[in-house]
């Protein structure tokens, strides 16, 4: 692939900003599966007035930093439809200048511990979280993608180069979690508003569009929007989404249009 050497830095200055990216805000205790259609307003048409490019902050959102045996991030969900909402957690158990390990936590209704992942520190287990020197886990949603009844578990993974979005997707089967597959939500090259789960890797961001960091928001699904188009030229947006059918995510409303990001 020829380039030239702005192409060549604005590629790297995006690997560097996108390694600090924002983290999702965590969910307050209830379901975004309960969201419906009616509740997202209008989208945008050709007409509404131009927005001012956007300077982009990609830094990490403040966390406290891990202790052991601290609850880092939780989120809450009903797991299983049966009315009772459970508490999923990522708790540390080993906490190392470079690396921090976490084990994956789920509480009942009552506070009480149903389920809990093994103390693993081997980062090629798909059961092994934490956050490491070359980036971190983070819990994005839980949400049910397949319309089976149970909750799917969404984490942000681990990335220090320029690509899209690595999720990695955990199915409730009443009992635990059990891994399901990794892939990036990236745009259907026939559906604009479209982003459909790509499990089979990529080679290269060059004309690629993908949801970078999908968060749940009042109830409802939302994330930023990244385009890597001709040339290197990169764009960025954000956008309320609902689940489709197809193990993917539809937009609902446009809350900024993809413009081009400042560096």
């Amino acid at each position: 692939m020829k380039t030239n050497l702005t192409a060549f830095g604005a590629a790297i200055g995006l690997g560097l900003c996108l390694w600090g990216s924002c983290l999702p805000v965590l969910a307050e205790p209830y379901e975004v599966i309960k969201a419906e259609p009616h509740d997202y307003a209008p989208k945008f048409d050709q007409e509404d007035p131009p927005e001012e490019k956007p300077q982009v902050d990609f830094t990490v959102a403040e966390r406290p930093a891990p202790q052991v045996g601290k609850v880092y991030q939780e989120l809450y969900g009903d797991l299983d439809r049966d009315g009772h909402t459970e508490r999923v957690a990522l708790i540390p158990f080993q906490v190392e200048q470079d690396n921090t390990f976490m084990q994956l936590v789920v509480f009942n209704d009552k506070d009480q511990e149903i389920w809990r992942t093994p103390r693993l520190t081997d980062p090629e287990n798909k059961r092994t979280f934490g956050q490491f020197v070359y980036g971190n886990f983070e819990m994005q949603l839980l949400c049910d993608l397949d319309k089976d009844g149970y909750m799917d578990l969404i984490f942000s993974t681990p990335r220090s180069d320029v690509r899209p979005m690595p999720y990695r997707v955990f199915k409730w089967d009443g009992d635990k979690f059990v891994y399901a597959f990794d892939g990036a939500l990236e745009r259907s090259k026939d559906d604009k508003e479209l982003f459909l789960w790509n499990t089979k890797g990529w080679d290269g961001i060059e004309g690629v569009c993908w949801l970078d960091g999908i968060h749940e928001e009042n109830g409802q699904i939302k994330s930023r929007i990244i385009s890597c188009e001709k040339g290197y030229k990169i764009k960025e947006g954000e956008a309320f989404f609902k689940i489709t059918n197809k193990r993917g995510f539809r937009v609902t409303r446009w809350t900024k249009h993809l413009l081009d990001v400042k560096f």
